[in-house]
């Protein structure tokens, strides 16, 4: 009989301890939350993003600038949206050159922008070598894209913050001496390939 009683009492030992155990643990339990937004001006919202880098065709003209022999003539450059065209342009000896300046390239769009690459298409009458950059030499002809800003060559990574703009100019130059014999290049183009910034 001594032995039953015991056994008793170690059963009831053990079941303090478990329940002791129990009541440990749930003291060193902590939920921890978090809230995506408390309120409606808080919270998280997908804003509407617009696209619109383009040319400027307000300025629907510009006028080269010619330099080098007084023959040099400037074809007009006519602007749209999303492109501008060189009219007849006559050089004559190395150096002669023109330039159609201040092009402007704006951002209409509430999304950053830069330019991540120039697409250079060959112009007939021309064999060109391959470029990445802002410039194209085709034969005895080079095309440059300048940042107006600071006449250097416009650069890859170049960027155009939203509601802002920049300008460019358009160089074509005649860069070796003349061959005795007329040359001619037309269609060729440069695209300015620009991206989310």
């Amino acid at each position: 009989m001594k032995n039953k009683k015991t056994l008793t009492l170690v059963v009831v030992a053990l079941v303090a301890v478990v329940v002791g155990l129990t009541i440990v643990y749930a003291t060193l339990s902590t939920n921890l939350s978090i809230t995506f937004g408390s309120s409606a001006d808080d919270a998280i919202t997908q804003k509407s993003a617009t696209w619109d880098v383009k040319f400027d065709a307000t300025q629907s003209t510009v006028t080269g600038t010619a330099a080098g022999y007084s023959g040099v003539k400037c074809g007009d450059a006519t602007v749209t949206d999303l492109g501008v065209t060189i009219g007849k342009t006559e050089f004559y000896t190395q150096g002669d050159s023109c330039t159609w300046s201040n092009i402007t390239i704006k951002n209409g769009g509430t999304l950053n922008a830069k330019l991540n690459s120039f697409t250079w298409t060959q112009p007939t009458g021309g064999e060109c070598s391959g470029s990445t950059n802002g410039t194209y030499v085709c034969g005895p002809i080079t095309y440059k894209i300048l940042d107006a800003s600071t006449s250097s060559e416009l650069a890859v990574n170049k960027t155009l913050d939203n509601q802002k703009d920049i300008k460019v100019n358009v160089k074509a130059e005649l860069t070796q001496a003349n061959s005795g014999s007329d040359i001619s290049q037309y269609g060729g183009k440069v695209q300015l390939n620009w991206i989310q910034n």
